[in-house]
């Protein structure tokens, strides 16, 4: 697998793989994982027989630089890193499929960056995600993981074991960094959606389906389409492969 790095405009690198051939596809991975995520749910291989498919470690995660300072979340930053990968692999326009936080970011992208041409978005909404409210008792139950570590004795709480691999793995100050600067990203809202998009969502998702509900018209005036499968959790969107990809390729190719 071809590894890239680009530059970021604040001095960091971001690390990227590209593989396939066709038009550009832009993989964008949720809040707790890295680019591995899409080649472990079989979508690279799957995507690269129809397109030249990029899988980036966003800022904070993975191989990429993780910067510890809140302001370094900021979405201007986040836009900036997408445009040097755009810019580094030579291209001017571009397709993305993201999933949860990448979603979210994705339909941030395709509301304010004219290279973003079209998108595929799962497992979020359009409105008020990163609140205060939300993520603020995500920063208290994390900082107490953190503190746990760094004075080693994580296996002393009372978490579960995969919670536990996770803090052990994890920069936690990034990751406490990356909380606290999301909730300063502006809200987004479905008028703001210029170009063609497909949102899916499951009865399995948690709060996003009720909101996706909620939304749905003024998606659809916005020019996009809505899918809610049956009975898929949150993860499941993107590792239930066999269950959403005909729906993700019909919508992608569309652009062919």
């Amino acid at each position: 697998m071809p590894i890239f790095t680009c530059a970021t405009t604040d001095g960091g690198t971001l690390v990227f793989d590209r593989q396939g051939a066709g038009s550009p596809l832009l993989l964008l991975h949720g809040f707790g994982q890295d680019r591995m995520l899409w080649h472990n749910a079989g979508w690279v291989e799957r995507l690269a027989a129809h397109f030249t498919v990029i899988t980036v470690d966003l800022r904070g995660a993975g191989a990429s630089f993780m910067p510890t300072e809140p302001h370094a979340y900021g979405l201007d930053l986040y836009q900036s890193d997408i445009q040097r990968v755009l810019e580094t692999c030579g291209y001017d326009a571009i397709q993305i499929f993201g999933w949860s936080f990448g979603g979210t970011l994705g339909l941030q992208l395709l509301a304010k960056m004219p290279a973003v041409r079209r998108a595929v978005i799962a497992g979020t909404f359009v409105g008020p995600i990163f609140t205060p409210e939300r993520i603020e008792p995500q920063i208290a139950q994390f900082s107490e993981l953190a503190t746990a570590k760094q004075q080693g004795r994580l296996a002393e709480l009372n978490v579960t074991p995969s919670m536990q691999a996770f803090v052990e793995r994890t920069n936690m100050p990034a990751y406490l960094a990356r909380l606290r600067g999301c909730m300063s990203w502006p809200i987004l809202s479905p008028s703001e959606l210029k170009q063609p998009f497909l949102l899916y969502t499951s009865t399995g998702d948690g709060y996003v389906v009720d909101r996706v509900r909620e939304q749905q018209a003024a998606l659809t005036m916005a020019g996009g389409t809505v899918q809610i499968f049956a009975e898929l959790n949150h993860r499941e969107l993107v590792t239930a492969r066999d269950k959403v990809e005909a729906s993700v390729l019909a919508f992608l190719q569309e652009a062919a």
